[in-house]
């Protein structure tokens, strides 16, 4: 009994050491997962990345300077009127444009004849 008595403590020891290296498995596992999907997380927005830049490299291609000279080709290069970009609509594939007649600004107007969406493939629209 004596002996069962000084195995008992080594045997509750040995038992807590193996429960605590499954513990410390599990944790270097579940470290590993986490380190899995934040990899996989870096490589998602790598790629959204790579794509935002090409999106931002198709929109450069397409100046303002070249909507106006579709919009002033499609308006039949009349010298009475003059063009104000807007901006870059949200789709990044046109530009918004306002076109201004010189003569309703001499007579006191705001000479604004109308906001117009011009595209990259030489398409124009009249905003709405």
């Amino acid at each position: 009994m004596k002996k069962l008595n000084r195995l008992l403590p080594l045997f509750m020891l040995s038992l807590l050491l193996l429960g605590g290296c499954a513990t410390s498995n599990e944790k270097n596992k579940t470290d590993q997962e986490q380190a899995s999907e934040n990899n996989k997380s870096v490589t998602d927005a790598q790629e959204n990345q790579a794509s935002s830049e090409e999106i931002t490299s198709q929109q450069l291609d397409f100046t303002a300077e070249q909507a106006i000279e579709y919009l002033s080709a499609e308006l039949n290069h009349s010298p009475d009127l003059t063009y104000g970009v807007i901006g870059l609509n949200p789709d990044g594939q046109s530009y918004q444009i306002r076109v201004i007649v010189k003569s309703y600004v001499e007579n006191g107007g705001t000479g604004t004849a109308g906001l117009y969406d011009v595209y990259s493939d030489q398409h124009v629209e009249l905003h709405h």
